[in-house]
């Protein structure tokens, strides 16, 4: 078996992936930006091959270097990141080389837009806060206002956390949104929500289950700094039918908010931010 691993030096622990990978048999074949000679011992010893280019940016010094693996090794089995900002990058190497394992471009759209995510929501039974994309116009969006009613929440939709959100408190900021914000075309306006938020990662098997998965409950952030207890649990191994097992709590800074609000992806986990988040008006105000 023939893996194409994309920046297989970040982060850190990432060799750990590729030693598993090469502890049972596969292929290990590393793309990245970084020298072979600063990576770690662990990493080169799992890899069969390692090729260096000058930016993973590039698509096409990407693409020349998964050809030149699929030349020397034959066909390409899977091509992974496994890191979320380069989900698009890994669809579009699939479809372009076949492989069947992962997302291709035609599909890539559900888990990277934020508006397509609602659609699948719906089809789960999943309540989400109420949604309109920016590109529908001012005056949709003030009538979208009138029904959800002020503040709404602005953030990208195709994005990382928290960044380029913006919180909107009356139809003035929204006028300000419309006229100022960097591609605010290429936005989506939400209805705000305060509450306490349950994050739900999972690895899902090929038949659907989630053998390994991992809930938190974490507090939402304030300016008033307090320090509330985040919760985590596990489940993992046969038997993921049960209810997760507490692993136990880590400090988190932040407060207790009104209602309640469930958050689930399946993606890797991110690191916790560093320090309390607020979300900003738009005019800075």
């Amino acid at each position: 078996m023939n893996f194409v691993y994309i920046s297989p030096n970040f982060p850190d622990a990432a060799w750990k992936f590729a030693n598993a990978l090469h502890q049972n048999g596969v292929t290990v074949l590393g793309i990245g930006d970084q020298h072979y000679h600063e990576l770690k011992p662990q990493l080169k010893a799992a890899l069969t091959e390692y090729f260096k280019v000058s930016n993973l940016e590039n698509y096409d010094e990407v693409y020349r270097a998964t050809a030149y693996f699929a030349w020397k090794y034959g066909r390409i089995d899977w091509i992974e990141s496994n890191n979320e900002y380069w989900l698009e990058q890994d669809a579009r190497l699939r479809t372009d080389f076949n492989v069947n394992t992962g997302i291709k471009l035609d599909g890539i759209h559900a888990i990277k837009e934020k508006s397509e995510m609602k659609k699948y929501y719906a089809l789960g039974g999943i309540r989400t806060a109420r949604q309109i994309k920016s590109n529908e116009g001012i005056e949709a969006v003030k009538k979208f206002a009138k029904d959800a009613g002020y503040p709404l929440f602005a953030k990208p939709d195709v994005g990382v956390g928290a960044v380029g959100t913006f919180k909107i408190v009356d139809d003035d900021d929204l006028e300000a949104f419309f006229n100022e914000a960097e591609h605010a075309d290429k936005y989506v306006i939400e209805e705000f929500v305060t509450g306490n938020i349950c994050d739900y990662d999972a690895i899902i098997d090929s038949k659907g289950h989630p053998p390994i998965r991992k809930l938190e409950h974490l507090p939402t952030f304030d300016s008033r700094h307090r320090r509330e207890e985040s919760r985590f649990y596990l489940s993992c191994g046969e038997g993921y039918e049960r209810e997760p097992a507490f692993l136990g709590p880590s400090n988190y800074q932040g407060f207790r908010g009104e209602e309640p609000l469930c958050a689930s992806r399946i993606f890797p986990p991110r690191p916790c931010p560093p320090r309390p988040w607020q979300p900003r008006r738009f005019r800075g105000t």
